[in-house]
């Protein structure tokens, strides 16, 4: 059977550098293009891979070897190059967000539909260790009452709303989707929303009320000095649990405590990305089901431009 032969946009970056090399260690795939601005990067992802490089995505895109595109570039410009690339029957994998609405996401879905390729969102959320770990042991804590996830990053594109797009969606639809996968179906969001221009600092908060009754918080932050921090806290009328990543731990840990005491909990070593990558080559090959179905990623960015309405009306949204 001969590998699905794929072409990666944005390899300059971390998360375009690790899908080149999971499609490239794949027996099913291979990656036969990449891309990226820098021609000296390019040269060496080029290389590290054993694939033609590009500077110009389109030439990846139209290269009549390419079967499947990986888009790993700033969340703006996910769309445009989606839709080039399901036009020319490619099948698609994106980062998340995926795009950057619901309708631009319908959109996508139907042209996939159309050509009879795959569209996949890259949402990769439900399968990291940590939340893995924390749905796990959710029975342990009893009812359910409340959550937080608190982080606080490094600079980044992100903060260019030219690149990143909206800011809630860009920054929060990982922690949406989080909860979402841990609580259920959301009823109400309460968000606030602060940029501080001269730093660069972009800062929001959504408080979400879950039709399971749980409450839950978000807090984002980037651009904040030091690496990056960050945390999850569930609460429930038998225990808690908590998710700890801080500037300098060697590790990451989870402890808790419920009725029988303190306790810890191992997070599984898995690398959520090459999870990812071969769940969208065994849809292709295979025709196996996505990781995170479209309607998942579309709910949570129908959330985050709920919280988007909520910071600029200044008040608590139906959703």
């Amino acid at each position: 059977m001969s590998k699905l032969q794929v072409g990666v946009i944005g390899v300059s970056g971390g998360i375009g550098k690790m899908r080149a090399s999971h499609f490239s260690q794949n027996p099913k795939s291979q990656v036969v293009a990449v891309c990226c601005r820098s021609e000296a990067t390019l040269k060496q992802r080029a290389a590290e891979v054993g694939a033609r490089g590009y500077t110009d995505w389109r030439q990846v895109v139209d290269d009549p070897d390419v079967q499947a595109v990986s888009i790993a570039t700033p969340n703006v410009f996910h769309y445009d190059m989606a839709r080039y690339a399901l036009e020319r029957g490619r099948h698609v994998s994106v980062e998340y967000p995926l795009v950057q609405s619901p309708a631009q996401l319908d959109e996508l879905a139907a042209l996939a539909k159309r050509k009879g390729v795959v569209l996949h969102d890259a949402l990769t959320v439900r399968v990291e260790g940590h939340h893995v770990a924390l749905r796990e042991n959710l029975g342990r804590l009893g009812r359910l009452v409340c959550a937080r996830i608190r982080y606080f990053g490094g600079k980044k594109w992100y903060v260019d709303e030219k690149l990143a797009g909206n800011m809630f969606v860009a920054l929060h639809i990982h922690f949406v989707d989080q909860f979402i996968g841990l609580f259920g179906e959301v009823a109400w969001l309460d968000a606030t929303k602060r940029i501080l221009a001269d730093k660069e600092i972009h800062f929001g908060t959504i408080l979400m009320g879950f039709k399971s009754g749980v409450v839950g918080y978000i807090e984002f932050g980037m651009n904040f000095p030091g690496s990056p921090s960050y945390s999850s806290t569930i609460v429930g009328d038998g225990g808690y649990i908590e998710f700890n990543r801080l500037p300098r731990s060697p590790m990451p840990t989870i402890i808790g405590q419920d009725a029988k005491g303190p306790f810890e909990v191992p997070i599984p070593e898995v690398s959520a990305i090459k999870v990812d990558s071969d769940n969208f080559v065994a849809e292709v090959v295979d025709g196996a089901a996505p990781i995170s179905p479209l309607p998942v990623g579309r709910r949570a960015i129908e959330l985050c431009l709920a919280a988007t309405e909520s910071a600029e009306k200044g008040q608590r949204v139906t959703v």
